[in-house]
């Protein structure tokens, strides 16, 4: 009998090595999953990278024009020192009511209290066709004048957020009418007769980085990549200056400019969504635990680490009422989304909410800035919320944990 459980014991004891590897194993595969999961992340990141530091190589190697290199011309110096515009403009045609900047530059007879046509504002992108501006060549004011985010703001003399046909004879004179004609048909995509920024900022590409493409390198190298087809709208032309536009269309999704619209508002919704959710998955598996003990309520975190998800369980834990105050509200936001005009001048995905005056009375250059900036973020934060669910679904760990690097070196 004493034999026997000696035997047991020395069975036993044999085992319990093996149960301990077999853990380590299932840590270690645990690890290798999340270190997979993390190394997609990365990859993605090193390739978006790459793509930057080629285009950045490309505008680096363009040829880059400057105040020194520039003619000084009638052009270069009318935004300068207008004097030898003078005689040009004597008496002809009166400048539009001046910024302060130009009311600075121009001298006070040329700034006469002019009231400009009533126009509709060109705030939002127009897409209703146009032909193609690759065939006339650049026009001298081009040529001569550095195009720049505070060029614009003089050149559109009545503060409108476009430049007009009048406002560019104002400043350059009757003489230039043949040069502001070629300018208008290289940039004007909608040919309403003004410029809004986002074609104004096109045509600074152009004088960058040459005509090819409306001068947006992303889509030049999509389509040397073959991400893009050659004859794709956003290729060039109105659709192509819709701010964030990287080329990226592999299925040619974008047949038109009504559907092109309706994705992009569709991208902003889902990059709006994924920018709380990219913040609060983390802050969730960090704070929960503290929160818990703090109101005495349950850990609802997924094996004590895990926020709940699709993917990792948990949701049945949560209280009704939460799902119930999400889908009120978010039928409220499309509701209002649905209610409002998008024909016209309608940039995508603006709601009109801006409580903090971020985007609202900021000059067009900016504006467009914040738009691209909102864009970029809502896509990273889509890729990055989907590298969380799958990390964790397939490392069994937390995001929190498994990355202290990102999320525990300043808290």
């Amino acid at each position: 009998m004493v034999a026997q459980n000696v035997e047991e014991a020395a069975w036993q004891k044999l085992q319990m090595p093996g149960s301990a590897e077999e853990g380590n194993d299932n840590a270690e595969a645990g690890s290798w999953y999340g270190g997979f999961a993390a190394g997609i992340f990365a990859a993605f990141s090193a390739a978006f990278l790459a793509i930057r530091f080629r285009i950045g190589r490309q505008s680096s190697a363009a040829p880059q024009l400057d105040a020194v290199e520039l003619r000084q011309n009638q052009f270069s110096m009318a935004l300068s020192d207008p004097s030898p515009l003078l005689p040009g403009l004597a008496g002809e045609e009166p400048v539009y009511n001046a910024s302060p900047e130009l009311r600075r530059t121009l001298p006070g007879a040329l700034v006469a209290n002019f009231s400009p046509p009533n126009r509709v504002s060109t705030r939002g992108v127009k897409m209703q066709g146009a032909a193609s501006s690759m065939e006339a060549e650049p026009s001298s004011i081009e040529k001569d004048l550095k195009l720049t985010a505070d060029v614009f703001k003089q050149l559109d003399v009545d503060g409108s957020g476009s430049i007009s046909v009048g406002e560019l004879k104002a400043i350059f004179g009757n003489k230039a009418t043949a040069d502001i004609n070629i300018l208008m048909k290289r940039a004007d995509l909608d040919g309403n007769g003004e410029l809004d920024y986002a074609e104004y900022e096109r045509l600074m590409n152009m004088q960058k980085f040459g005509d090819a493409q409306g001068g947006n390198l992303y889509v030049r190298n999509a389509i040397n990549l073959g991400l893009l087809k050659p004859d794709s709208i956003l290729a060039d032309g109105e659709a192509a200056i819709l701010v964030g536009n990287k080329g990226f269309d592999p299925f040619n999704c974008a047949t038109n400019l009504d559907v092109l619209k309706n994705y992009r508002e569709a991208e902003l919704k889902h990059g709006r969504l994924a920018m709380l959710a990219a913040v609060g998955w983390p802050i969730s598996e960090l704070a929960q635990p503290y929160l818990s003990k703090l109101f005495g309520a349950p850990d609802l975190l997924v094996n004590g680490d895990q926020a709940p998800s699709l993917l990792n369980g948990g949701l049945d834990k949560i209280n009704p009422i939460f799902f119930m105050a999400v889908v009120v509200f978010t039928a409220t936001v499309e509701a209002t989304a649905l209610r409002m005009d998008k024909t016209g001048d309608y940039t995508p995905g603006d709601l009109g909410f801006d409580p903090l005056n971020i985007y609202t009375d900021k000059s067009e250059s900016v504006k467009r800035d914040l738009e691209l900036k909102e864009l970029n973020n809502g896509r990273l934060a889509m890729i990055a919320i989907t590298t969380y669910a799958f990390q964790e679904f397939i490392s069994k760990g937390s995001v929190v944990m498994e990355n202290p690097a990102l999320f525990k070196s300043f808290l």
